[in-house]
């Protein structure tokens, strides 16, 4: 199987929808932990065979990705599926919500030789989430962001003088030169640039 999908769902409807599509219609490897929360936060579009593509998009809430905890990494096949993989990709709104299982599964990446990726994901977790975005950025070889996500991040981190459009460039290259444990990939942030050409 070409992808593993890990995370928290409920043990609700739209739960069992994600399950059923990601390990039937995807063949995805399942490592999905399901819980009693309120309801199921998904969207999921990610499969294209024979140039037909497939989603299926779920009701969002808030509730069910900070469900995913230490334990749950612990308690599902997590490791098992990091040790099989060669890319490994975290969302910032994961981060903010689970930052102790994100450290981890970013650690076990690094540890075992994977392509860690990240994407920030939204300026307000560059903003309250730098302390943990700091912390898993050591083990992280590419950055995805928006202008505006890279320039909150460095401007909330001090890594660059103003950090206003100008400096789009100096930001990447700050955060780029940060310490990283795997010295032996260089790592690579992409920013989108507004109307104009990624940033790389």
């Amino acid at each position: 199987k070409l992808v593993a999908l890990g995370g928290t769902v409920g043990a609700d409807e739209n739960g069992n929808l994600i399950v059923d599509k990601i390990t039937n219609d995807y063949n995805f490897s399942n490592g999905l932990k399901q819980k009693n929360i309120a309801s199921t936060s998904a969207t999921i579009s990610l499969s294209s065979i024979e140039n037909k593509a497939h989603p299926t998009i779920v009701t969002k809430s808030t509730l069910s990705g900070s469900a995913f905890k230490m334990s749950d990494f612990k308690a599902t096949n997590a490791a098992e599926q990091i040790d099989a993989s060669n890319l490994v990709y975290l969302s910032g709104y994961f981060i903010a919500n689970s930052p102790e299982a994100a450290l981890e599964i970013a650690r076990h990446a690094t540890e075992k030789g994977k392509i860690v990726v990240l994407t920030f994901s939204a300026p307000y977790i560059c903003q309250f989430n730098k302390n943990t975005l700091l912390q898993i950025l050591q083990f992280v070889d590419y950055v995805f962001a928006t202008e505006e996500q890279l320039l909150t991040f460095c401007r909330e981190t001090n890594y660059c003088k103003s950090a206003d459009e100008e400096e789009l460039d100096s930001c990447a290259q700050a955060v780029a030169r940060m310490p990283k444990v795997n010295s032996a990939r260089k790592r690579i942030v992409i920013a989108q640039s507004g109307n104009t050409a990624c940033l790389e």
